[in-house]
């Protein structure tokens, strides 16, 4: 899953690259996927209710990560 949106990142965002920064940038995407993923476990606990915290804190990401988008399309990031 996470290879098919690095691939969809890709095309939209750099179109033809060559071998050294498809390697580079797909250590980068994986390292975020990683980070947000293990965020999440650090948040929402399996086999537990969220609770309204762990809500909000997701919510907080949800929201950082819709600005940086909107900020890239600005050119601000």
């Amino acid at each position: 899953m996470i290879e098919e949106e690095f691939r969809k990142f890709c095309l939209a965002c750099f179109g033809n690259i060559n071998k050294q920064q498809y390697i580079d940038l797909r250590r980068t995407f994986y390292g975020g996927a990683s980070a947000l993923f293990f965020l999440f476990m650090s948040i929402l606990e399996p086999g537990e209710e969220p609770t309204e915290n762990d809500l909000a804190k997701v919510s907080a990401l949800r929201n950082e990560i819709i600005q940086f988008n909107k900020d890239v399309k600005e050119g601000k990031a």
